[in-house]
């Protein structure tokens, strides 16, 4: 039998606030990457359009995903659908 503080979380987020960590922790990594390969780019003599290239749509992807702000939208409604099921009210 385990524990019951191994089953429980240690803190407790919203769900709110997962989605809009787990957004902030691709966005950033994907601008990071982006910029990196774009950076590398300068330095690199070869497959230098290459880089530019991926570099670039690493980038704009990272940007849009640190911007985008409907999956919260999405999120509310599914929590409203959830807790109406939940509740028998369909």
């Amino acid at each position: 039998m385990i524990p019951k503080l191994a089953r429980e979380p240690v803190v407790k987020i919203s769900k709110k606030a997962q989605v809009t960590f787990s957004r902030l922790i691709g966005g950033i990594v994907a601008i990071v990457l982006g910029a990196f390969l774009i950076g590398l780019a300068f330095t690199v003599s070869e497959a230098i359009w290459f880089l530019w290239l991926y570099g670039g749509i690493i980038l704009a992807v990272g940007v849009v995903i640190l911007l985008n702000s409907k999956e919260d939208k999405i999120e509310k409604i599914r929590v409203k659908k959830s807790i109406k099921t939940k509740r028998g009210l369909k």
